[in-house]
């Protein structure tokens, strides 16, 4: 009897310019995640709170934005609209 496994589908992102992670403000995610409302930029933010420590002022820190992109993804590509 074989183990078959079958392939995890992969998917590669082209981008016209490349993201770097780097500390952001919401004003700066709303820029970039744009349509999105603050509404719902904070409902997410909100969500990833619980797994990160909480976010201090105005900035997310490194490690918070890549967990915000890891969950929401890139921006312009959004794959996570609601939290």
């Amino acid at each position: 009897m074989e183990n078959s496994k079958t392939p995890i589908p992969t998917k590669i992102i082209t981008l016209e310019q490349p993201f770097h992670l780097r500390p952001a403000s919401k004003t700066q995610l709303l820029k970039l995640y744009r349509p999105i409302s603050l509404y719902v930029l904070n409902k997410w933010l909100k969500a990833i709170e619980s797994q990160t420590d909480p976010i201090i002022g105005k900035m997310l820190s490194a490690k918070q934005m890549k967990l915000f992109v890891e969950t929401y993804g890139l921006p312009q590509q959004v794959i996570n609209e609601a939290a």
